[in-house]
């Protein structure tokens, strides 16, 4: 593991280890290049950089990325797809507000999508345990004989005959 400590990382806590460790392409030598060493080749420290991009919205966020992504040095970084990685390498970011970034053709049928009311988990899990407990009562509640025309309860006939095939005598 890498003591930020040792680099000057001003936050140890490991909370942008997962954005900055993150593969962002292929160095001209075949070496995977992570967020941290792009950073470090544009002489940024990548902590501090994370942080900041983490204090951005998501949509300004994977702008910024991809413009530092495009701005590496020719031939040191090969990135075939830059606008969907900055995208996903934006999410791996820790976020007080979850906001998505959703690619262009995305965005219009996200916005054109009936928007359902959400139900809070509290309520679901209520609701359950509630249709759970009357299965129950249901299930365990013993069988009363049932009544006949005039509210007296049936009598169970005593002698059960078996129903055997003709024939066949026991």
């Amino acid at each position: 593991m890498i003591n930020r400590s040792a680099l000057g990382a001003p936050l140890a806590d490991g909370k942008f280890d997962t954005f900055l460790f993150s593969p962002i392409g292929e160095g001209k030598n075949g070496e995977t290049v992570s967020v941290l060493s792009a950073f470090a080749r544009l002489a940024l420290d990548p902590w501090k950089e994370a942080e900041r991009l983490a204090k951005m919205s998501a949509e300004a966020a994977t702008t910024e990325l991809l413009s530092l992504i495009e701005a590496q040095p020719t031939g040191s970084l090969l990135c075939p797809e830059p606008k969907i990685m900055a995208y996903r390498l934006i999410g791996l970011l820790p976020r007080k507000k979850t906001t998505r970034v959703l690619p262009e053709n995305s965005a219009e049928k996200q916005a054109s999508a009936p928007q359902l009311p959400r139900i809070p988990s509290t309520i679901l899990w209520l609701s359950f345990c509630v249709l759970l407990i009357f299965t129950l009562v249901i299930i365990m509640n013993p069988q009363y004989p049932s009544q006949n025309d005039t509210g007296e309860a049936a009598e169970l006939n005593e002698t059960v005959t078996p129903n055997t095939p003709s024939g066949i005598h026991p």
